[in-house]
């Protein structure tokens, strides 16, 4: 009779999450659209934090340490709360409230609600419903599609085709390969955005290569990809922090990363490291104002954004929840590599790399995978040498 009544509780949890993520899925996406309402999209994501922590008090059931982990992340959240940039308080509720969770479930969920909102908006930037706003690079259009900047259109198509090779486990036929060469095409030829057109074709590269690179990682030790993740947190952090555009080197490599590393420095000169983070006044080139922004020259002295989840966390949030950052990225790595989870590992490296060049990896509409570490991943099952057990 339990077993029955938890059954059915745990299927309870479930609906009540997924109707959740619809609402926060779908206020994070719609926040960074043109649509006139855009800045009510967020009632929408409160919607969705009021049935996560439902179901965390009156259906799930934590261990003490997941338990303590909920109130020192929510409390440090809290702590570091910032009204310009609370993306940290409004993520947390959706991690502990994936608990148990099908992570199949979740993916079906995001596929089918962010698709269907790209389309919305795409659509209704090209008919002229909404603003379709064109930047300038390099003497290079930027189509925003509806969105307030190019670079979160070229942003969700990323995690959107990161996310389904993994639901696939990095097993697709030559159309879909085509269609993420297709993709890549798109991101740097209209949305101009070259960082998420890398990442894409190394996607790409990786599925090309699927079975000898999976032979590898089942060759090397469990922690070597964890090891990884870590090294190039701190290495970014270390290179951005002694930034120097005197070495050629450096220089050119922050022009090829659009001047991040020079802008990130500033961020570290700037503000100190506190353990729950500082205001941190930002700037970008989205909307209407960061495109009149790149119209005057005089005023895009004015710009100073800082890319990088992970450099956001850490000055934004402090230094408590950038360690914990850290750790479940390096944990779910570890995690994914001892149960040969390959396309977790491999999405994992690929995340880490977004993380450090763009900050949407905390950001529920793109990268899903933040809320994988307590929902139930065993519908994939062990990755071996190319091949599924």
């Amino acid at each position: 009779m339990d077993t029955i009544v938890n059954e059915r509780k745990q299927n309870l949890g479930e609906k009540v999450y997924l109707i959740a993520l619809v609402f926060g899925i779908s206020g994070s996406l719609l926040l960074g659209t043109m649509f006139s309402w855009a800045p009510h999209a967020i009632y929408l994501i409160r919607i969705g934090i009021i049935l996560c922590i439902a179901k965390s008090l009156f259906i799930d059931r934590y261990t003490l340490k997941q338990l303590g982990a909920y109130v020192i992340c929510l409390g440090a959240a809290i702590l570091s709360y910032d009204a310009a940039r609370h993306d940290m308080l409004l993520i947390i509720p959706f991690i502990f409230a994936a608990k148990d969770v099908n992570f199949k479930k979740i993916m079906r969920v995001y596929f089918i609600t962010v698709l269907a909102l790209l389309l919305v908006v795409n659509i209704s930037a090209l008919m002229g419903k909404i603003p379709n706003l064109v930047f300038w690079r390099d003497g290079k259009p930027r189509t925003s599609y509806g969105f307030t900047y190019p670079t979160l259109e070229a942003a969700h198509i990323f995690y959107f085709i990161l996310a389904y090779t993994v639901f696939k486990k990095f097993k697709l036929n030559l159309i879909e390969d085509i269609a993420i060469a297709v993709a890549g095409w798109f991101i740097i030829s209209k949305a101009n955005a070259r960082l998420d057109g890398y990442l894409t074709f190394t996607l790409l590269f990786i599925l090309i290569f699927r079975k000898p690179i999976f032979k590898l990682l089942n060759k090397i030790n469990n922690f070597i990809p964890a090891i990884a993740v870590v090294i190039l947190i701190i290495g970014y952090i270390f290179l951005a922090r002694n930034y120097n555009s005197i070495n050629p080197n450096e220089f050119n490599l922050n022009n090829i990363l659009s001047n991040r590393l020079y802008l990130t420095q500033q961020g570290l000169l700037r503000y100190p490291i506190c353990l729950f983070g500082n205001h941190v006044q930002m700037q970008g080139f989205g909307g209407y104002a960061g495109l009149a922004m790149t119209q005057n020259s005089w005023m895009v002295k004015n710009y100073f954004y800082i890319d990088s989840s992970f450099i956001q966390t850490l000055l934004i949030n402090g230094l408590v929840l950038f360690i914990v950052m850290i750790v479940v990225f390096s944990y779910l790595t570890y995690k994914s590599m001892s149960e040969k989870r390959y396309s977790f590992v491999i999405a994992m490296l690929l995340l880490t790399i977004a993380g450090l060049i763009e900050s949407f990896t905390i950001q529920l509409s793109y990268d899903i995978f933040v809320v994988m570490i307590l929902a139930d991943i065993s519908f994939g099952v062990k990755e071996r040498n190319g091949k599924n057990e």
